[in-house]
């Protein structure tokens, strides 16, 4: 069962988890609002001489072995994690998923992103998540809860 816990976004390799988003752009507009948010946020904080809000938005949802020095791999949450370090946040609430091999479950994790909140995947997210999907399940079926449909919320409509 993931743990919902702050998390220093400096041990989140935001490079190697940008390279797998599924995004065929990360949206700059919305990250500019995002990091809006953030700053409103914390300066009324900071005024009142409270401690920072994490519940601005959803935690970020990473995985990791589970090892105090350990990275945390992006799953879902980038542009949330962009606008965090825009505005110069040095942790945040995450999900934290402790598996076996965090790199690659942050990947499929990422392939069903924005399926049921956040920003809508285009056309072009969706044949990148497509794509993405068939070459790291070479073998899956097309449809079913096994295949490449229910590893990415892809449909068939």
């Amino acid at each position: 069962m993931p743990e919902v816990k702050l998390v220093p976004l400096e041990q989140i390799p935001w490079e190697e988890c940008f390279a797998f988003q599924c995004r065929h752009e990360m949206d700059l507009e919305y990250i500019k609002e995002l990091r809006e948010l953030v700053e409103e946020s914390d300066e009324e904080q900071q005024q009142k001489e409270l401690p920072l809000r994490n519940d601005l938005f959803p935690p970020l949802v990473v995985f990791t072995k589970g090892g105090l020095s350990d990275l945390f791999y992006l799953g879902e949450g980038f542009h949330r994690y962009e606008a965090l370090e825009q505005a110069g946040r040095d942790a945040y609430l995450c999900e934290v998923h402790v598996v076996e091999d965090p790199l690659f479950a942050a990947k499929v994790y990422s392939l069903k992103a924005n399926t049921t909140h956040g920003l809508r995947r285009d056309a072009a997210t969706c044949q990148r998540v497509f794509a993405r999907a068939r070459a790291m399940f070479p073998n899956a079926s097309l449809y079913g809860k096994e295949g490449i449909e229910g590893k990415t919320g892809l449909s068939r409509g």
